[in-house]
């Protein structure tokens, strides 16, 4: 069973103190200038060579804001401290990336001892004492340091792999995909939709109803509730909660588009639903509708809706059912098949991009511990 051992900072380390440093005259370049900050690793600003200053070598030294903030941070190349900020060099020479972060750790929990501002570790430093591991001869164990940080790698490496494993699995089941292997499909089969496509005003496929409204105050809200209860909002797919049955009188039909006049974002609903005030229910004219089908007008109607903005609530109605919409047809008939394969290669793609970006993700957390 490892073994721990306290050690005081001035056992471990020569402890130089950074001399004032006016950021705004320095010019940019290639070395990290430390400050007294917890963002960017410490990192103010890169600068070019200071003649009256000395560069620290970074296998070596490790940096200390110590007023203000208490904060150490390791680097990955040769660095120069400012105002406020201590270089903790160790006294028996370079230590490894995966030591220095071993060290930085065990410095950074003594952060509760100066969480005040007037509370600075100037004078006290020397004296701190850190937690180190030590090997049957009460030596340093570097060794378990190196181990140690590997172990906290894998595990971090292995959660952002689950997680993006989830991530993934939780859009396919939303997308209702059964899987996301590409189909294969061509630029050809996008020319034979476009050639199959009529450009058609939404007026004649589409109809605008002004929605019964009630504010949020005539619902009972509750987390389990049936019924959404539709807004203006453009989060949450309109969505500002789920409310008990009210009445028949203001429940409004599902499978729909609903849209709010403020934010003119365009929304599927399956559901049946009630809706707050400057809301409007949009419906086909045409049978078959659903998800998919919808999705597939929504893209459409989103793409207007700066022009919806320039036009007052009373004249949304007019509005759109001038805009234009693209739709492919089977002889005289919509061509519902090929909407449902358009949206579902588009989805298939969406999730493939998203993939590739988890797996860049993993890839370059990896690439931090190298």
């Amino acid at each position: 069973m490892t073994r721990f051992k306290d050690f005081q900072i001035n056992q471990l380390f020569f402890i130089e103190t950074g001399g004032d440093v006016i950021i705004s005259n320095t010019k940019e370049g290639p070395y990290p200038l430390i400050s007294h900050q917890h963002d960017n690793n410490g990192i103010t600003k890169y600068i070019n060579k200071l003649e009256d200053k000395k560069l620290y070598n970074y296998k070596q030294t490790i940096a200390l804001a110590d007023r203000g903030v208490f904060y150490a941070t390791t680097q990955c190349e040769d660095f120069y401290i400012g105002t406020r900020v201590k270089a903790l060099t160790f006294i028996d020479g370079e230590k490894s990336e995966k030591v220095r972060l071993y060290f930085v750790t065990a410095i950074n929990k003594l952060q509760k001892l100066f969480s005040e501002y007037l509370y600075n570790a100037t004078d006290k430093l020397p004296y701190l004492k850190i937690k180190l591991p030590v090997d049957e001869n009460d030596k340093i164990d570097y060794k378990y340091m190196e181990s140690f940080i590997d172990n906290i790698k894998n595990q971090m490496i292995k959660k952002v792999e689950n997680e993006s494993k989830e991530m993934i699995s939780n859009y396919i089941k939303i997308s209702k995909i059964d899987n996301n292997k590409m189909d294969n499909y061509s630029k050809d089969y996008f020319e034979i939709l476009k050639k199959n496509c009529k450009e058609v005003d939404a007026g004649k496929y589409f109809e605008v109803i002004s929605n019964p409204q009630l504010n949020k105050d005539s619902f009972k809200f509750l987390e389990n509730a049936e019924y959404p209860y539709f807004t203006r909002t453009v989060l949450n797919n309109g969505i500002a909660g789920y409310v008990e049955y009210l009445d028949d009188e203001h429940l409004i039909k599902g499978n729909c588009i609903a849209v709010g006049m403020m934010g003119h974002k365009f929304f599927y609903i399956k559901h049946d639903y009630y809706a707050g005030q400057f809301t409007k229910t949009i419906r086909p004219k045409f049978n078959i509708f659903d998800e998919e089908i919808a999705m597939y007008f929504i893209a459409q109607f989103n793409k207007n809706t700066r022009v919806y903005h320039r036009v007052l609530v009373r004249d949304f109605e007019k509005e759109l059912y001038k805009t234009k919409l693209l739709i492919p047809f089977n002889g005289q008939e919509i061509d519902y098949n090929a909407i449902r394969q358009f949206i579902r290669i588009e989805m298939k793609k969406t999730i493939k991009n998203i993939e590739n970006e988890y797996l860049e993700k993993v890839k370059n957390i990896k690439r931090c511990f190298e």
